[in-house]
């Protein structure tokens, strides 16, 4: 097994995970068919040019809630047999689930979803916000209070101080793009790889 840091990345279909993974990597390696299948519904994608370490992206197919029922287990259960072996470089060290800031907000099933996906397998499942820029700061910090509210009110008791204190929400803008108000840059990757390596 190579020695990379392992991102497991979730979420529903058309939030911006591929567009988020060749933002990650800074190249289009999901356009280019070079993930791998995993198991039936994970794909595994991986980058050896990162500086710190390579990292292996495990994406998703797209989390639709009527689906949520059939793919959580195998999910559940792929952290879980990577997470048991005994060399560190199999275990999946980070969980992302991916939300469209211009899209719908985080329905009560995926709530309910990140909730026992955090329970069953030990793993705190960190936020991403897709589609954001400096334009949208107030929507932004809008969402991030609404996704912080909605755990909170999910969550059990007995763990919420410790599951809360640990998520992170990120802001994150995949792509460069030109508007008529200017140039919308990309940005949040830094962030993500620094806290991934701490």
């Amino acid at each position: 097994m190579e020695q990379c840091a392992n991102i497991l990345l979730l979420g529903k279909t058309g939030v911006g995970k591929s567009t988020f993974i060749n933002y990650l990597f800074e190249k289009d390696i999901c356009v280019t068919g070079a993930g791998k299948p995993v198991t039936q519904n994970i794909y595994g994608y991986i980058n050896k040019d990162i500086v710190n370490m390579p990292i292996r992206v495990f994406d998703s197919k797209g989390l639709e809630v009527a689906n949520l029922k059939n793919i959580k287990t195998e999910i559940i259960n792929f952290v879980n047999d990577r997470c048991n072996k005994t060399n560190i470089y199999d275990w999946i060290h980070t969980i992302f689930y991916c939300i469209n800031l211009n899209g719908a907000r985080l329905e009560d099933k995926e709530i309910e979803f990140i909730q026992e996906l955090q329970e069953k397998t030990l793993q705190v499942i960190h936020i991403i916000i897709t589609h954001c820029d400096n334009n949208t700061n107030n929507k932004q910090q809008e969402m991030i209070s609404y996704i912080k509210r909605k755990l909170e009110e999910k969550i059990n008791y007995s763990t919420r101080f410790k599951t809360l204190s640990n998520i992170k929400i990120y802001c994150v803008n995949s792509v460069e793009e030109k508007t008529r108000r200017g140039i919308i840059k990309s940005f949040g990757r830094e962030n993500i790889l620094n806290d991934i390596y701490k």
